[in-house]
């Protein structure tokens, strides 16, 4: 593997968190969960996780093969399986729940908005 170009970056301190969270409120939900692992560097937070930040987030529907869509001009809002307990409106609320609680936890109470 060494000289096949491949490496990986370890998960930043706080990454664990935000996937303990994730993976607690979908459990909670009955929805299967698989952890999956960041390689190469070539996911969206490559950025944020070599800048030392913790990252985590969502991938769904790779369980299954890609639909004819994936990727292409017509994979937009309208390509969407909204009756899945993974659709997008369950993942908005954990993501949700997920930046109130690290905000809480750094910052604590806003007194303005009682976030």
């Amino acid at each position: 593997m060494v000289t096949r170009g491949y490496y990986g970056v370890p998960a930043r301190s706080g990454s664990d968190i935000i996937q303990e969270l994730f993976t607690a409120g979908f459990v909670a939900k009955g929805v299967n969960v698989t952890i999956a692992r960041f390689t190469n560097g070539s996911h969206d937070a490559s950025c944020w996780q070599i800048s030392g930040k913790p990252v985590g987030g969502l991938h769904t529907g790779m369980g299954t093969a890609q639909d004819r869509c994936y990727h292409q001009e017509c994979d937009d809002i309208n390509n969407t399986d909204l009756d899945q307990p993974t659709s997008m409106g369950l993942n908005a609320d954990f993501t949700k729940m997920q930046v109130v609680s690290q905000r809480r936890s750094s910052e604590g109470t806003d007194e303005t908005t009682g976030i």
